[in-house]
């Protein structure tokens, strides 16, 4: 099965001494948050969603490939006040969620991740950027929010989504404003999967912003 740039890099940052992981948002499948439980039979991961579906096929693909005791889901939203002790991960994976959140929501989840994490460990974030596709074709942009407003894909005939496109120094200053410094970010393209098991591309590659910080 096809992995990609960004969940390769966030997962090569996991220590082996970091047994506490938060995964925000579950990958799709739960394919990264397998790959975490692979590389330590002690580690324990939450993923979290907002999409009961997403748990519901997530739950059933781990408990096929026998990690169901080590990957907790949970339908969980990150904007909420989180239920988690002060301090309580050892590293934090934030791939392609945060770029949801509105301005307020965004700031306000960053503290709460900041929280949570312990110190001297590290949140890896990757969001999507400005430049790709979707926000350029973008019919409407609400300075308030940071919402771009656009047609998936440019099919007309789709809902219409939204997202906080971002470029590096727009998530650099929520990072460094909740409290994080910032060790390494970069932008890059990469081409997500269009479906669950990612197996079908999508139809054109995006641009992505990642990067890791400490607290």
């Amino acid at each position: 099965m096809s992995l990609s740039i960004s969940e390769d890099n966030g997962i090569e940052l996991i220590k082996p001494n970091d047994l506490n992981i938060l995964s925000v948002g579950v990958s799709t499948g739960g394919i990264a948050e397998i790959r975490m439980a692979k590389d330590s039979p002690q580690r324990h991961i939450i993923a979290t969603t907002l999409d009961e579906r997403g748990v519901n096929d997530a739950k059933k693909y781990i408990d096929e490939q026998g990690y169901a005791d080590q990957i907790e889901l949970r339908l969980e939203d990150v904007s909420e006040k989180l239920p988690h002790d002060d301090e309580s991960f050892d590293y934090i994976y934030a791939r392609l969620v945060l770029h949801y959140l509105s301005k307020e929501k965004l700031s306000s989840t960053l503290k709460e991740l900041h929280r949570v994490l312990k110190k001297n460990k590290i949140l890896y974030i990757v969001v999507r950027s400005s430049v790709t596709k979707d926000a350029i074709n973008a019919i409407k942009h609400d300075d308030t929010t940071g919402y771009s407003y656009y047609y998936l894909g440019g099919d007309t005939s789709a809902p219409i989504s939204k997202r906080f496109f971002h470029t590096e120094d727009s998530i650099s200053s929520f990072v460094k404003g909740a409290g994080f410094s910032i060790d390494h970010i970069a932008s890059y393209e990469e081409r997500l999967y269009a479906d669950f098991m990612r197996s079908v591309e999508a139809p054109h590659t995006d641009f992505l912003i990642e990067v890791r910080a400490k607290k």
